[in-house]
């Protein structure tokens, strides 16, 4: 089985490589419903996962919400005697390691892709669970990110926390490639990835050990991204041609000061990616006091707010089952402790 993990940080053409990757003939490429991020948070509640009947809630649990997902996968139900049974091992990510392993086989594919940046933080956990697995990790300009993340329904939405989470998401990519080592772990450069796709596929997909199509060069086509554009208007540069001049389009977007925020909060990790810095050369580190963090959060959850309400019938329907989902788990075991 192929076990492949996008890692890095999202609005960085992550869906764009998931979609291109679902034009191999192997590979099942499913909108993430982020397993890990909804459920390691939750999962002491199930006791111990040994006790059958603590398990097969969890593989329950875990199936539902996939179930619940916005954007469908191809396999609406699933089998959950057979995820269970597929476990490597009786913890979370047996479950989801298991579910996909579930997913690809009842698609007839060889192996699955895995776009769900939120699964950063456990990438070591993965890879020592899934030997020969392969991490693939996706970076692009902050500034561009954060230009993104401004129109996108999700998200931070202030340049200070979107540039934050940015360098600390590439602090964590750079040091698990570090541990792991280039066998394991490949960079994607979103900048390279839109201007010369077939190059950085090709590589990719000899990375991978599957063989590459020129169709991948299309994902306009693909299913997923018809899917995905259905759903949401985030996605729905899924259904264009590749961008290939989508890059530096922050320079019109965003304003000086957020730029001069971004290179100061992300500096660091800037130059240890190979992007440089256009203001804070000339104009050095913003020093940030405690009242400008707070008024910065004030303006975030305000933007915040106004976006979500902007979302999709099918997002806030998914969104709705997904809490009342994690809703009912807690109150499931605040019951059986009172």
């Amino acid at each position: 089985m192929i076990r492949s993990f996008i890692i890095g940080e999202q609005r960085s053409g992550t869906n764009l490589l998931r979609t291109m990757l679902d034009q191999s003939n192997v590979l099942a490429c499913p909108h993430p419903p982020h397993i890990l991020q909804h459920f390691v948070p939750l999962v002491a509640l199930y006791g111990d996962l040994n006790v059958d009947h603590n398990f097969a809630l969890l593989v329950d649990d875990v199936c539902c919400l996939v179930e619940a997902n916005p954007v469908l996968w191809e396999l609406t139900q699933f089998d959950r005697d057979s995820v269970a049974s597929l476990a490597i091992e009786r913890t979370i990510f047996g479950v989801f390691v298991a579910l996909m392993d579930h997913y690809a086989l009842s698609c007839g594919m060889r192996g699955w892709v895995c776009k769900s940046t939120h699964n950063t933080p456990w990438a070591k956990e993965l890879a020592t669970l899934c030997p020969g697995a392969k991490f693939i990790y996706v970076y692009r300009d902050p500034r561009d990110v954060c230009a993104s993340y401004l129109r996108a329904p999700v998200g931070e939405k202030h340049s200070y926390f979107i540039a934050m989470q940015w360098a600390q998401r590439q602090q964590a990519c750079v040091s698990f490639e570090e541990a792991v080592g280039t066998q394991s772990c490949y960079r994607v450069v979103y900048e390279q990835l839109i201007s010369e796709p077939a190059s950085v596929l090709i590589r990719l997909c000899e990375f991978m050990d599957i063989e590459y199509h020129d169709k991948m060069l299309s994902p306009q086509h693909s299913n997923e991204s018809l899917k995905a554009a259905n759903v949401g208007k985030q996605w729905k540069n899924l259904i264009k041609p590749v961008m290939n001049d989508n890059s530096g389009g922050y320079k019109t977007r965003l304003t000086a000061h957020d730029i001069h925020i971004i290179e100061t909060c992300a500096l660091n990790e800037m130059q240890t990616l190979g992007y440089q810095a256009d203001i804070y050369p000339e104009q050095g580190a913003i020093v940030f006091s405690k009242d400008d963090i707070n008024a910065f959060s004030q303006i975030n959850d305000a933007l915040k707010a106004t976006m979500t309400s902007d979302s999709s019938v099918a997002e806030v329907t998914s969104k709705t089952k997904m809490n009342a989902l994690k809703n009912s788990i807690v109150k499931r075991y605040a019951s059986s402790t009172t």
